[in-house]
């Protein structure tokens, strides 16, 4: 049994210090903290999840290759529960007790990503778990194993998102739409947001910076206007925190400017989810 474990434990070692493993842990971290946001869609979007299961079934499957199919069965039934609606009482129960919120979406096709699996196999049954005996190896993989368990983790950080409205109560004294943009424009500007594609002044614009990025739409029939923000800057480098407090500035001095416009101003948040989801 001991000799068992001292070879599961070297082949999980080699693997960790492996040129497939610290690619796929480098292209982790990078799509989490700036492809993401430099470049948000579909692709950024599966990166992680394709990334992250490949280092999870290079892992699984190093510490037991005879079983990979085993290994490789409970790994897509944890991801498909962690994917699902069924696991959001074990994120509710988490939250409550961790300082660092965390969550996911639920979207199947997310479950794309287990591809990576067989992959995994292909790496291993050539030799990535090879026993390598220096020292410094050895210690090397140890640094690499705690980035690995906070790359993996972080992807399920749950970062500031919001979706709200502000409207004019007062259906007889109407503020101008102009008036609108234009709190609208003083706000993204002291926070520095470019905005994409406004070449003149409209009723629909998206903003965006390296730390975070808006969105709005202004609604004729309740004279008011709808927006959407999402922070994406951490605070903290071994472990990293969403910024809520830029979340929270924001939203303060955007409630403040639009209020100006009226003393009607109503600020609608809706009640289908939390303030900050993603």
């Amino acid at each position: 049994m001991r000799a068992e474990f001292a070879l599961c434990r070297g082949r999980i070692t080699s693997i960790l210090i492996s040129w497939p493993f610290l690619l796929s842990l480098a292209v982790l971290i990078t799509n989490d903290l700036y492809l993401k946001s430099a470049f948000p869609g579909w692709l950024t979007g599966k990166l992680s999840d394709v990334a992250g299961i490949y280092l999870l079934a290079l892992l699984v499957t190093a510490a037991s290759p005879r079983k990979k199919y085993v290994g490789a069965m409970i790994l897509a039934l944890g991801f498909l529960y962690w994917k699902s609606p069924l696991s959001q009482w074990f994120i509710d129960n988490v939250n409550s007790v961790l300082l660092v919120q965390i969550g996911r979406v639920v979207d199947y096709s997310d479950l794309l990503a287990l591809i990576a699996i067989p992959f995994a196999w292909t790496t291993v049954s050539h030799g990535a778990t090879r026993p390598r005996k220096l020292l410094t190896q050895k210690l090397i993989s140890i640094p690499v194993a705690v980035i690995t368990v906070l790359a993996v983790s972080g992807t399920s950080v749950l970062m500031p998102f919001g979706e709200y409205s502000i409207r004019n109560a007062d259906i007889e004294n109407r503020v101008d739409e102009s008036s609108f943009v234009a709190a609208i424009e003083r706000v993204t500007s002291k926070y520095e947001l470019q905005c994409e594609n406004c070449d003149a002044m409209t009723d629909e614009a998206f903003y965006f910076n390296e730390d975070m990025d808006f969105s709005y739409s202004l609604d004729e029939a309740s004279n008011g206007v709808r927006f959407r923000i999402r922070v994406t800057k951490m605070r903290g480098f071994i472990l990293p925190n969403p910024d809520y407090d830029l979340f929270d500035r924001f939203m303060r001095d955007l409630k403040l400017e639009l209020g100006e416009l009226s003393p009607s101003m109503e600020f609608v948040q809706s009640l289908s989810g939390p303030p900050y989801s993603y």
